[in-house]
């Protein structure tokens, strides 16, 4: 992916002995092309940089033009809060006067960030054809439950060999925001991420005796109108969790959820939407119920249960409550691996081993029908 950072232009002007004894020059810089950027959840980076320099006389007549490629990543990572940024220069045209260049580059960051390394290199002489490179380095402490979110920013410093420099730099910012933070919760340590990229997350089933759960948000997702999810993103809610739940599963219902312990003897409510999203707690009533099951070595696509109505916008499903227990150590871990906070946006897909051969009446139960075996 490629985005255009906000027009960066600064210029420099520099007074440099001439070869004429009645002439002087003055030489400046800016970005001539804002660079390629690219973005994953826990990576940066951005290439192609121009930094161009022209030297004049004291007619305003170009003499000389050296080009600077600038390009520079990073890796962040989703347990720790401070990182490296690698920076390369190469220089890609020289003309004139021009023939080589001092180039020197700063690293700094916003609030909440300090850059620990702020220059990759100290020799910055260079002719065309080469290249300088180095790292410079972030840090971004929190402590428990705080966030900060900052931008990156550049400066070059160009000078021609010799030259008196008044404003020697071209500078830009990274064109989106770095989150550092402590605030996934439960055991998650601090990390960082680029919160612009929506994190994806993932669940899947584990054989017989833990997949139930992750087989009804599986159905939930392949057949109610919104795709929770997947067309239609999650928002994590770390706070009425406890009211959403009750709400769909417990006594904030205005139907109850129908007891199937004679069918599964620790029968607990999943509801889907998540009770820890936004888009989770609706009425029970309006959800529709389904007991997934297990057969033939998979979970059948079309789950058994009382109320299959894909009109509805929520799923109450009868599960094991390890099943329950394996989906929300799944979901946990997702939030944590993909450092996902308080009102982010997560796209989340599920994997389970979908069995097609069972009889053709588990596929149009009448209503209140539950399935044994297979079928």
């Amino acid at each position: 992916m490629t985005v255009t950072p906000a027009p960066a232009k600064a210029q420099i002007r520099t007074r440099v002995a001439a070869t004429a004894p009645t002439a002087a020059a003055a030489g400046s810089c800016d970005i001539t092309n804002p660079g390629n950027y690219r973005y994953e959840r826990f990576s940066y980076c951005v290439t192609g940089i121009n930094v161009t320099y022209i030297l004049r006389d004291n007619r305003g007549l170009e003499i000389g033009r050296g080009i600077l490629e600038v390009s520079t990543g990073a890796d962040l990572s989703p347990t720790a809060t401070t990182w490296s940024e690698q920076v390369t220069v190469k220089m890609t045209a020289a003309s004139g006067d021009v023939t080589s260049l001092d180039a020197k580059f700063k690293a700094s960051c916003d609030a909440g960030c300090t850059a620990t390394k702020t220059m990759p290199w100290y020799a910055g002489a260079i002719t065309l054809g080469k290249t300088l490179t180095g790292t410079v380095t972030y840090s971004s402490p929190q402590t428990t439950g705080s966030s900060a979110s900052f931008y990156t920013s550049y400066a070059m410093y160009v000078t021609s060999p010799g030259a008196t420099a008044t404003d020697p730099n071209a500078s830009w910012k990274n064109a989106r925001q770095v989150r550092c933070d402590h605030a996934v919760g439960g055991t998650s340590v601090a990390g960082c991420a680029v919160p612009s990229v929506m994190p994806e997350l993932s669940m899947s089933t584990q054989g017989s005796d833990k997949g139930g759960a992750v087989a009804a948000y599986l159905w939930a997702q392949k057949n109610l109108t919104d795709r929770w999810g997947l067309n239609t993103a999650l928002t994590r809610s770390t706070s009425g969790v406890d009211v959403r739940t009750s709400s769909t599963c417990g006594s904030g219902a205005s139907e109850p959820f129908p007891d199937a312990s004679d069918l599964i003897p620790t029968d607990t409510c999943a509801q889907f939407p998540l009770a820890e999203t936004k888009e989770g707690g609706r009425d029970g009533a309006e959800c529709a119920e389904l007991i997934p099951y297990y057969g033939n070595g998979g979970w059948p696509e079309l789950n058994g249960g009382s109320s299959l109505d894909t009109s509805q916008r929520c799923v109450r499903a009868h599960v094991a409550a390890v099943d329950k227990q394996f989906a929300a150590g799944q979901l946990a871990d997702g939030f944590a691996g993909q450092r996902v906070i308080d009102a982010d946006q997560f796209k989340l897909t599920f994997t389970a081993a979908l069995d097609g051969s069972h009889a053709e009446c588990l596929g149009i139960s009448p209503e209140g029908a539950r399935p044994v075996g297979n079928g």
